[in-house]
């Protein structure tokens, strides 16, 4: 006996060599569960899902609406304009406004 702690207990198995490191799997890519789009493993679209064409869609439709909006409202502040004009009262004149 040494005296030490692992002296107390009996010899053990010797311990299994670690298993090796599984290859590195093949960069393959994920299928995104909220949109539908299948992403690579950098993140990349490769392929757009249902849901994600149709939020585009509409975010596309929504932009042409904003156009239409902002030039219908600077037809809207030119006709006003133009109405103002037209219906103004013209000042009076006079004969003895000239002297």
């Amino acid at each position: 006996m040494t005296g030490g702690p692992d002296d107390l207990l009996p010899p053990g198995p010797t311990p299994a060599p670690a298993p090796a490191p599984a290859p590195p799997r093949r960069a393959t890519g994920v299928d995104c569960e909220f949109c539908g789009c299948r992403l690579d493993t950098a993140g990349n679209v490769l392929q757009r899902g249902d849901a994600a064409r149709t939020y585009l869609d509409l975010e596309d439709k929504l932009a042409k609406a904003k156009e239409s909006l902002d030039k219908a409202n600077a037809s809207i502040t030119e006709l006003r304009g133009q109405l103002e004009a037209a219906t103004a009262v013209p000042a009076r004149r006079g004969a003895l406004d000239d002297l």
